[in-house]
């Protein structure tokens, strides 16, 4: 989902969005020349532990504040996602912050029982 942002309005805007098993819901705004983007992230994907090798699901249930911000960003924040041509890309956020919870480390129930 693609948003220009000369149009993100001023008033909280709702989405939602869905992948697979995983669904991403939330607000945005223009907020001092950025897109404020509130979302929830909530499902589960299939991943291999990274101890035993074993296959399972692990769950997602996550809540992010972002600021997407058209152009580059020379500042201190950590939470900016910089969008180029114009356009907030909805999927694109989304599907990078998939990207980033399959690209952790995991350990599934019984080799976290293990180290504890």
């Amino acid at each position: 989902m693609k948003i220009a942002f000369r149009k993100v309005p001023k008033t909280a805007t709702p989405f939602s969005l869905n992948r697979d098993e995983m669904e991403c819901s939330g607000t945005f705004r223009e907020s001092g020349g950025a897109v404020e983007l509130k979302m929830s992230i909530k499902g589960s994907f299939e991943t291999t532990c990274d101890s035993c090798g074993d296959e399972y699901r692990q769950s997602v249930d996550d809540d992010l504040s972002l600021r997407v911000i058209d152009g580059f960003y020379r500042g201190d924040e950590i939470d900016i996602v910089e969008m180029h041509g114009g356009f907030m890309d909805l999927d694109y956020i989304f599907d990078s912050e998939i990207s980033s919870y399959k690209s952790d480390y995991h350990y599934c129930n019984k080799c976290k029982e293990m180290k504890e």
